[in-house]
């Protein structure tokens, strides 16, 4: 009996261990190639003698962090590419100065003590590529991306509410952000290099602005939205820099002072804003504007649509410096008042409507709905070509095309306005009513304006071929006349 207690004794204690052991083996964190690896620096090495990327095998967290000294920060010195694999990989801060990708995951950063307070420190040369992570902010990291090289982010999703900064990109640094889901509640860009935005979404709840440009930015489209409760600009554009839009969606909601691209009050160097296609809106309690510009800036629109629930949709505040807003098209909505304006006296500001290429062609086509252009004694408006409608008549014209009129016409409720050589109709100053009569302009000897065509008749040309048809049809009659006989 003894000799059988102790055999299965043994047995229960065999199956004993055999189960402690087997549930306390797992599967190693990382993997590169087949080999399997719990030390990531370890992996690094591996990948980038293998080329083979390191894959998690499941949620990672590297290093221990604490309040005096911070084990969670790595430097990668070597080309790696790190799958994530629909893992979490949770680390205090990457500083990159080979090439580095990561991938297809969430990138974590909640460790108290954080040395710069970035995520990714990628350095001058560096490589970076950020493509659909999902980044996740705590604690002392306030910004996912602090670039000086060339890095690239795409369809990287970043909110949180602690967060200070998404991606701050320096003077030597080139950033391209493609569909991008970027929401704080604070500022979310800063430029100082080079940076395309390609798509995607980017909104903040608060801060003076949504964008900060102070070198070079093209925008190829996305939505753009600051809800600040007291100031928000969506862009701001500093002195010296340049800035390009051919399409997206820009929108300011705020409580008292909402502006779409706003130039800095201080620009010594010249700012360049030029905008292909877009829809701009804001909203404002006090003051929305859907472009403010101050001090040694041009603007160009060839085309957009802008709306704003207040007054001005695009005013120069004027400044000792020179101001240009070219207006070679687009669509400008608000409810009541002025739409473009450069109402302060000392503004020194140049509107041109149309291209001043010798050229009339009627286009573009500029429509300032419910309200009138209106700038002060200081500032020029020139009319070189295009119609615009409006809902007052044109203050004054300072330059146009020579030979050519500023001619109105009634068109639904607004005043047309187009360059003629003659004008058929005119246009009452204490009224603005639209009358046929009256004319002006500089035609060629003879020649009128067909009201309803607004082309132009010589009356000597049409004098000399009546007289030849009637002397004509005299002839045949005569004929006529001679056979009957």
């Amino acid at each position: 009996m003894e000799k059988v207690l102790n055999k299965w004794g043994l047995k229960l204690i065999f199956a004993i261990s055999l189960l402690f052991i087997t549930t306390n083996v797992h599967a190693a964190s990382l993997k590169v190639g087949e080999k399997e690896f719990e030390d990531f620096l370890q992996a690094v090495d591996e990948a980038n003698i293998s080329g083979n990327p390191i894959v998690l095998q499941n949620d990672y967290s590297y290093g221990a962090a604490t309040e005096e000294e911070d084990e969670s920060n790595v430097s990668i010195t070597k080309k790696v590419s790190i799958d994530l694999n629909n893992f979490t990989f949770n680390i205090g801060e990457i500083k990159n100065s080979s090439e580095l990708e990561i991938y297809n995951g969430t990138l974590k950063a909640d460790y108290k003590f954080i040395i710069s307070n970035n995520v990714v420190e990628n350095q001058e040369n560096a490589t970076l590529i950020l493509r659909d992570v999902k980044a996740e902010l705590y604690g002392e990291a306030e910004r996912l991306l602090d670039n000086e090289g060339t890095a690239t982010l795409e369809r990287v999703t970043l909110q949180s509410s602690t967060a200070t900064s998404a991606v701050a990109n320096g003077t030597i640094g080139t950033v391209t952000l493609e569909d991008c889901v970027i929401e704080l509640g604070s500022s979310i860009i800063t430029n100082d290099g080079n940076m395309t935005i390609n798509g995607g979404t980017y909104k903040n709840t608060e801060g003076s602005y949504l964008i900060r440009n102070n070198n070079t930015m093209t925008i190829n489209g996305g939505t753009f939205e600051t809800q600040d409760f007291t100031i928000g600009n969506v862009i701001t554009a500093n002195a010296g820099s340049t800035l390009e839009i051919n399409n997206g969606n820009f929108k300011g909601v705020t409580g008292i002072y909402s502006t779409c691209i706003s130039t800095s009050f201080s620009c010594s160097a010249g700012t360049k804003i030029t905008i292909n296609n877009a829809t701009f809106n804001t909203s404002s309690n006090l003051i929305g504007t859907a472009i403010a510009t101050t001090h040694n800036t041009e603007v160009t629109i060839n085309n957009g649509n802008f709306t704003t629930t207040e007054d001005i949709n695009v005013f120069s505040l004027g400044g000792t410096r020179v101001i240009t807003i070219n207006l070679y098209g687009g669509t400008f909505n608000a409810p009541n008042a002025s739409r473009l304006s450069g109402k302060t006296e000392q503004a020194n500001a140049t509107f041109n409507i149309g291209k001043n290429d010798g050229s009339v062609t009627q286009t573009p086509v500029i429509n300032i709905q419910n309200g009138q252009i209106d700038v002060a004694d200081s500032a020029k408006f020139n009319f070189y070509d295009g119609m615009i409608t409006l809902k007052n008549k044109i203050v004054r014209v300072d330059d146009k095309p020579e030979g050519y009129d500023v001619c109105y016409s009634e068109e639904n409720g607004y005043i047309k306005a187009e360059l003629k050589t003659y004008c058929t109709t005119t246009v009452d100053d204490n009224t603005d009513d639209v009358t046929t009569g009256g004319g002006s302009g500089s035609l060629g000897e003879g020649e009128v304006e067909n009201p309803e065509t607004g082309s132009t008749i010589n009356w000597i040309a049409l004098s000399i071929f009546l007289a030849l048809t009637i002397a004509l049809l005299w002839i045949i009659r005569k004929k006529n006349v001679f056979h009957r006989l």
